[in-house]
């Protein structure tokens, strides 16, 4: 994820740091992370690039689609944090 504008803080396994514009951040697959934007807004660029997710965008985005059926299907799983 690229920080384009603002910062986006990042919870990544109970250390949190801020991701402020012009920072990377890389996620590996099973790492637990959560976010709190704290500048009032932030601008991201996100990729996701796993293996098997290629129909992913077009299943989320389809007329009628169940976003918590489709994050499943695709192992997906959202946490609360805080």
């Amino acid at each position: 994820m690229n920080v384009l504008e603002g910062i986006d803080p990042r919870d990544v396994r109970r250390e949190t740091f801020e991701a402020g514009a012009g920072s990377f951040v890389l996620l590996s697959r099973g790492v637990a992370h959560a976010r709190d934007v704290t500048s009032g807004s932030a601008t991201v660029l996100s990729l996701t690039t796993l293996a098997g997710l290629e129909d992913f965008p077009h299943e989320l985005h389809s007329p009628g689609a169940d976003a918590e059926q489709v994050v499943s299907r695709c192992g997906i799983r959202f946490i609360r944090s805080r």
